[in-house]
């Protein structure tokens, strides 16, 4: 019984370890950019703003700070002013503070905005 677990063992052992076997990676071509072509960030993106904006809203949401959070999806709009979702959601925002002018204000432009889709 002994001879058998020494040998599962070494099995074992030797399968893991032959799995640990990588190559160099300081000599891989992965990581090879092509001289030609400049760096491009995406943080400057409009998109990639929104995306940030609208995340830290929901976060700023759940911690209760709605001030903040309204700030942030204003932030967001501006980034993409085309997209109704987050004016949906700032509208109901304003809705759960009690401003209703400001969320009747934004579903108006909502309407203004896109009235053939809504009617």
């Amino acid at each position: 019984m002994l001879l058998m677990r020494l040998c599962c063992f070494t099995l074992l052992l030797t399968a893991i370890l032959s799995g640990c076997v990588v190559k160099d990676v300081r000599n891989s071509t992965i990581d090879a950019v092509p001289k030609d072509s400049p760096y491009t960030s995406r943080l400057n993106e409009p998109q990639s703003n929104a995306y940030f904006h609208y995340a830290r809203a929901r976060m700023l949401l759940a911690e209760g700070d709605r001030e903040e959070a309204t700030e942030a999806y204003l932030n967001a709009i501006v980034y993409d002013p085309d997209d109704e979702n987050l004016r949906f959601e700032l509208a109901e925002l304003y809705l759960i503070m009690g401003q209703m002018r400001k969320a009747i204000r934004v579903v108006e432009d909502i309407l203004l905005r896109d009235s053939y889709h809504w009617l």
